[in-house]
């Protein structure tokens, strides 16, 4: 492995155990596309593994009561089928003193319909599934119970003992649902032939959308065995992004995006701008988060900042590295602290398994060429 990689795998690995998060599913729309729409996988056309970290409620004194995520996704395109990408993901999200763990390990595929295609104008639908099963559990004896507190002494008695709960911990202290999402996207590319092209990406996605209670489904995922029903999650998108050569065939690129985000009535929405120069190899991305529909008019709002930056190791391989940080304007004390935020991808321009089944060795393909079946994001240019 090259020594750059390897130095950069490190450093994930290293900041890993200082990188404390909450909230998987509550990502930027910048890092965790996929995670948000499954008609995302493999919209990058090539073969890749990403790993993304996160701090966010990260108070201060004891290291116990802090939060710690994880996302892993590996991305698969199979430009061999000219219909196919596949993916799988991993998600891990341990909260707090008590220990509450969430693990998700699912599933991601995504075909792509090509209804008009000409000169200058492509058009592609993308559909895409997310078959996921996750596990939470709870670590009962760290929990503080009401009927433990008393009005003068706390959780402790006169002389120093934990008062005792009436809470009978059940039997089992995890449970297992089943999490199905669906998404789809339209995207447009205009001026496909040119370094000046542009691309509209607007879909809808929704997770858990059954809506019923069934254990055989397990479609509750409740520890206390109440079959308290998960919400469904309703996302919308919206993408557009820009290129501009500039001196030297240096390519720019800006994007803008807006995210809608509703679960059991509780709206989110993220709106941002990346700007991308030096062949779109550093890029700065700020976004603003809040809930407009709120009936509390001092909801809590915050910005990110992102600075992302990629650099090829040798041919045919691209590493993507980026750090974020994230601080409240509005609703909640910034006593809670910054949002941190680190993530690592490492792509190839190969596809591996178009490869074992001996059909051809592929190349990514260029979001500027008009044969293309479907569109992709060029993150080769000019390789």
């Amino acid at each position: 492995m090259n020594r750059k990689v390897l130095y950069c795998c490190l450093l994930v690995i290293l900041a890993r155990i200082g990188l404390e998060g909450q909230d998987p599913f509550g990502m930027s729309f910048q890092t965790q596309r996929a995670m948000i729409n499954p008609s995302f996988v493999g919209i990058t056309g090539v073969e890749s593994i990403q790993m993304n970290a996160k701090m966010q409620w990260n108070n201060f004194g004891d290291a116990s009561d802090r939060y710690q995520t994880l996302s892993v996704l590996i991305e698969e395109p199979l430009p061999c089928t000219r219909l196919l990408d596949i993916g799988i993901k991993l998600l891990h999200d341990q909260e707090g003193k008590a220990r509450y763990k969430t693990t998700e390990l699912g599933f991601l595929s995504s075909i792509t319909i090509t209804p008009v295609k000409t000169k200058f104008i492509q058009h592609n639908i993308r559909i895409g599934g997310d078959f996921s099963f996750g596990r939470n559990s709870l670590d009962f004896s760290n929990l503080i119970f009401s009927d433990q507190l008393d009005p003068k002494y706390g959780i402790f008695d006169k002389f120093g003992n934990l008062n005792p709960t009436a809470f009978v911990a059940p039997g089992n202290n995890q449970s297992w649902y089943f999490n199905p999402g669906f998404g789809v996207s339209y995207i447009r590319n205009t001026n496909a032939t040119t370094h000046r092209s542009y691309v509209i990406n607007t879909g809808v996605a929704a997770y858990r959308a059954y809506g019923t209670i069934n254990t055989r489904w397990l479609q509750y995922n409740s520890l206390t065995g109440i079959a308290t029903a998960d919400p469904w999650r309703l996302t919308a998108h919206f993408l557009y992004e820009k290129n501009y050569a500039h001196l030297n065939s240096n390519l720019s690129k800006i994007k803008f995006f807006a995210v809608y985000q509703n679960q059991g009535g509780i709206d989110y929405v993220e709106i941002g701008t990346r700007v991308g120069v030096i062949n779109n190899r550093l890029g700065l991305v700020s976004s603003l988060h809040f809930t407009p529909l709120s009936q509390y008019t001092n909801n809590t709002k915050w910005v990110d900042l992102m600075l992302e930056y990629k650099f090829k190791p040798r041919q045919g391989r691209l590493v993507e590295m980026n750090l974020s940080y994230g601080h409240n304007i509005g609703g909640l004390s910034n006593t809670i602290g910054p949002i941190l935020g680190l993530g690592f991808a490492y792509r190839l321009n190969k596809s591996t398994l178009c490869k074992l089944d001996n059909i051809y060795d592929v190349n990514c393909y260029d979001l500027t060429l008009p044969e293309n079946w479907r569109i992709y994001e060029n993150v080769w240019y000019k390789d």
